[in-house]
């Protein structure tokens, strides 16, 4: 079975903007640069499993949350779990990340 790829990067700025938490904040809370998270927002560069769950400790929700907010709908249903994560961290729709709205126009 192939294990497939999500673009944790977008991710991580969908819920950081949705926070309203600068890529300094997550940074000094990871360990890392400024430098090192925008390009794991741009996709040039990964976080280990432990930066993951420190991430996800941070934002205080489960690890599981960034990795459905990172599918980009390929699976039936991932639309349903994204609004039940936005839903549990309390963001509005008006509220959530431009990004994704605009990824779900162009498809």
């Amino acid at each position: 079975m192939k294990v497939q790829e999500v673009d944790i990067g977008n991710a991580i700025r969908e819920l950081r903007e949705a926070k309203d938490v600068t890529q300094e904040e997550v940074a000094n809370a990871l360990g890392v640069t400024v430098n090192f998270i925008s390009q794991v927002e741009n996709g040039r560069r990964k976080l280990s499993s432990t930066k993951m769950e420190t991430l996800a400790g941070f934002f205080e929700i489960p690890l599981s949350f960034i990795y459905v907010l990172a599918d980009d709908g390929r699976k039936k249903g991932v639309g349903l779990l994204q609004n039940l994560v936005y839903k549990s961290l309390a963001i509005k729709p008006s509220e959530r990340p431009k990004l994704r709205q605009k990824a779900a126009t162009t498809k």
